[in-house]
């Protein structure tokens, strides 16, 4: 049995830490494919705790046909969407201090080129289908397999490297622009 399962299975015999370990042993990576999805940290972190919620409230919809951290990205992906749908603001992405390389820099202005760069890459990456930026996020972000990636967005494996392949070359594109 999956050690995820095991963990629900506790939490439904009224082992409280169960939930919160199994908690603890998603969330960072939740939150990271939540905070590259939609550029703001709060959001992020509201939407990981609603895929939470999804995962106890909808349980008995879980098959058992992919692994439950598969289960729990495709709850997130599709939070992620109706919030970007959704939103009808534009909210300026926020940099994590850890984002920042303030380590062992040769000169000054080395964090700030290096934040500008991450910069340039998320902007480049949000111009991305909604797809592709999935697939991209999901593959180089979260180092998922194309097998895993292919059962969280629903399609198949050869759907997942072809996005992946054109998420590629369009950021190649993007990043070559010159700004007028």
């Amino acid at each position: 049995m999956d050690e995820d399962l095991a963990l629900l299975d506790r939490y439904d015999e009224g082992d409280e830490e169960a939930f919160t370990e199994l908690v603890t042993r998603h969330q960072k990576s939740l939150y990271g494919a939540a905070y590259r999805m939609v550029g703001h940290s709060a959001d992020a972190m509201d939407l990981v705790q609603q895929a939470f919620v999804k995962l106890l409230t909808q349980r008995s919809g879980f098959r058992q046909e992919a692994s439950l951290k598969t289960w729990l990205y495709q709850i997130l992906i599709n939070l992620c969407r109706n919030h970007l749908r959704d939103s009808t603001r534009h909210q300026p992405v926020e940099v994590e201090i850890e984002e920042m390389g303030l380590v062992d820099s040769k000169t000054a202005l080395d964090p700030l080129v290096e934040k500008a760069v991450r910069s340039e890459v998320r902007q480049a990456i949000r111009r991305l289908p909604e797809r592709q930026q999935e697939t991209l996020i999901l593959r180089v972000y979260e180092e998922l397999p194309f097998g895993e990636i292919s059962r969280i967005l629903g399609c198949h494996v050869g759907t997942v490297k072809a996005n992946y392949h054109h998420a590629v070359r369009k950021l190649r594109e993007f990043l070559k622009e010159k700004p007028e």
